[in-house]
């Protein structure tokens, strides 16, 4: 998965819904194949969205008022990035975040997806490890195995010390 968090001003957002030709921010040529969500542009409507997964390009506007409203976007916007990473398929979402705090919103959801992303591939690579000492224990032995990996552990251990 793809993800590209970036942070624009209101005012950068209407030249480019009112303007084909500024392209400064916001780029146009993805916006032909993409689906295109926008969320928090008219307050009265509810503030959750239905998004289809079975696309592989999202752009995503989110109008940001105050930390308030980001608050709410933000449980949205982190459970469809965990669905996505949870998914294992190859999208490219680019989120816009409206607002003239938008620095500090685009860090926090760049520092979530990270943090995301190393957790699942940790977690694949402790499966791939288990799944290893299974066949390495049914073909070679228990005693051969657990010797191997306390051998592995030891030369770890010199590595980590020098």
């Amino acid at each position: 998965m793809k993800l590209e968090i970036k942070g624009i001003t209101e005012e950068e957002y209407g030249l480019w819904c009112n303007s084909s030709e500024y392209n400064k921010e916001i780029d146009v040529i993805q916006s032909d194949k993409s689906i295109i969500t926008k969320l928090g542009f008219n307050l009265e409507e509810v503030k959750s969205f239905d998004l289809d997964l079975t696309h592989d390009s999202y752009i995503i506007f989110v109008k940001v008022h105050n930390d308030k409203t980001y608050d709410i976007y933000r449980e949205h916007l982190i459970t469809l990035i965990k669905m996505m990473i949870l998914t294992r398929k190859e999208y490219f979402t680019c989120i816009y975040i409206v607002s003239d705090k938008n620095q500090d919103y685009k860090n926090e959801l760049n520092n979530f997806f990270n943090l995301n992303t190393h957790y699942e591939k940790s977690q694949r690579y402790g499966e791939l490890v288990a799944i290893i000492k299974c066949f390495s224990m049914r073909f070679i032995g228990f005693t051969i195995t657990n010797l191997i990996i306390s051998m592995v552990n030891v030369v770890q251990l010199i590595i980590k010390k020098k």
